[in-house]
């Protein structure tokens, strides 16, 4: 019995490190059978990130009717490879969202029925619900996992802030801020001045930067301001995503705030375990 994590796409985004962090607190738990698709973001080497690395399943070994595949959508079921396996984990994402009216268009209902008997949700009680409540459902919570950092990189004096460098372009580009383009661009680079993060180097800004500039209208689940404010560190909101109204129930009167003053919620990674074995 193996228990394959998959990731379809070439980008980086929270829900790739969401599911290397499973993983890695999955062999915290003593299952020494966790594996990362080869495939999976090749861009970058994501084990730099951690203190431990996930163990690689090659692309051409062969899956087995024993094993068993994480994965952030259903759009896993039109892989051909993985249609042998044990049963399918689906991790609750954008992705998720996406996925579920394509497999339900393209694929008949005998063969969605069929599939549906080996899926189980790792569901957010936070966010889904109404996509899930039809599925056999495992508590899973977004969030921090701080066992596997190392907290000795952490630059307790930068004085630099930062942000992602495709957020800041897109939002400016498309006024997606709640004040003028031009107003904004003053806030943001005249008073705080942050280096602009190409995606693929911003491994832990949280350990490199003083604080966070956030700059997002759709996202998830806001993962890199709660690893700022997991370590106490500043993140101010220059737009407010769906994310952000989510978690922290937050709306355009708390922009340019610091999130840390707004007494907001520190979210760390809660995963039912014990239901998970039951499932194997």
């Amino acid at each position: 019995m193996n228990i394959i994590i998959k990731y379809n796409q070439d980008v980086i985004s929270g829900t790739l490190f969401n599911l290397y962090e499973l993983g890695l607190f999955l062999e915290s738990k003593g299952l020494n059978n966790i594996f990362w698709f080869e495939d999976n973001c090749k861009s970058i080497d994501i084990s730099q990130r951690y203190t431990k690395s996930l163990k690689i399943w090659k692309v051409d070994k062969k899956i087995s009717k024993e094993d068993y595949i994480i994965h952030p959508g259903f759009d896993i079921f039109f892989d051909k490879r993985f249609d042998i396996v044990n049963r399918y984990f689906i991790l609750v994402s954008w992705n998720f969202q996406k996925t579920l009216p394509k497999a339900l268009r393209l694929l008949s209902v005998d063969e969605f029925t069929k599939r549906l008997k080996k899926v189980s949700i790792l569901y957010n009680p936070m966010i889904g619900a109404d996509l899930v409540n039809r599925f056999d459902m495992i508590e899973y919570h977004h969030g921090f996992l701080k066992d596997f950092y190392d907290f000795s990189k952490n630059n307790e004096n930068s004085e630099k802030w930062c942000t992602l460098l495709s957020s800041y372009n897109y939002e400016l580009a498309n006024d997606m801020f709640y004040v003028s383009d031009k107003n904004a661009y003053d806030i943001i680079n005249k008073k705080y001045r942050p280096d602009l993060l190409d995606d693929i180097k911003s491994f832990t800004p949280f350990f490199d930067y003083k604080g966070y500039l956030y700059i997002k209208k759709e996202d998830f689940f806001p993962k890199t301001p709660n690893e700022f404010l997991c370590l106490d560190k500043p993140v101010i909101l220059c737009s407010i995503s769906d994310g952000i109204k989510r978690m922290y129930k937050l709306d355009k009167n708390s922009l340019w705030k610091d999130l840390r003053e707004l007494k907001v919620k520190r979210y760390y990674l809660e995963f039912d375990y014990d239901s998970f074995i039951n499932r194997l």
